[in-house]
């Protein structure tokens, strides 16, 4: 008769005990989840220049005139504040086009590398590498038109000759290749345009003497 209450009484600490380490799991889980949200959150809340953004680089060196295949290329991802100005995303947007310029392994591809066939010159044209300033480099594709600033029979009236936008290498206007130094003294690269072959001469005179200037017109 007197041995039901000793039993409760036993129990009850044994049940205080397990409430105690649910009450301390409960909070274990609560911790738990909020240090999981809050990782998950880090990445949203980092500047976007320290984000990583995905972008096509050559799989080995690749000459220039080569035309690219699905090996030729491979994806990285890179902190957004590294990406070069109109780098490539997608394998797609470069398979089956041509190097404009030698790429090394590694090096990111951009849109101003790439030109789509083999340069087609007519009988009159002819093909000259020129100085441009690097921070116009940027602002040109193949087939951008571009007037060059050359001395005309007086130095006060100055001659403007149409010219074409044939090879353009991006990385050089980030000094990837050796700079020149143009008319005015900044830094600038060399790159390869179309003239008109009887314009030729007169250009190749004036960047010898370093007295040409491009001029990007579209």
């Amino acid at each position: 008769m007197h041995r039901r209450p000793a039993l409760a009484r036993s129990a009850r600490p044994g049940l205080a005990g397990i409430r105690r380490a649910l009450r301390r799991r409960r909070r274990a889980l609560a911790m738990l989840a909020l240090l999981l949200a809050g990782m998950a959150l880090l990445p949203s809340l980092a500047p976007a220049e320290a984000r990583a953004a995905p972008v096509v680089v050559a799989a080995r060196d690749l000459p220039a005139g080569h035309e690219l295949i699905e090996g030729d290329l491979r994806m990285v991802d890179v902190p957004a504040v590294l990406l070069p100005v109109r780098a490539l995303a997608s394998n797609e947007e470069a398979v089956g086009r041509r190097l404009a310029v030698p790429l090394p392994e590694g090096s990111a591809l951009t849109s101003t590398q790439l030109r789509d066939g083999a340069v087609a010159l007519s009988a009159d044209q002819a093909l000259l590498a020129i100085p441009v300033d690097a921070a116009l480099v940027r602002h040109l594709t193949p087939g951008s038109r571009i007037d060059l600033v050359v001395p005309g029979t007086d130095a006060a009236t100055p001659r403007t000759i149409g010219a074409t936008a044939v090879e353009i290498d991006e990385t050089a206007g980030e000094s990837a290749f050796p700079e020149t130094s143009g008319a005015g003294g900044s830094a600038s690269t060399v790159i390869v345009v179309a003239v008109e072959r009887e314009d030729a001469p007169a250009i190749a005179h004036a960047t010898r003497e370093g007295w040409v200037v491009a001029v990007p017109v579209g």
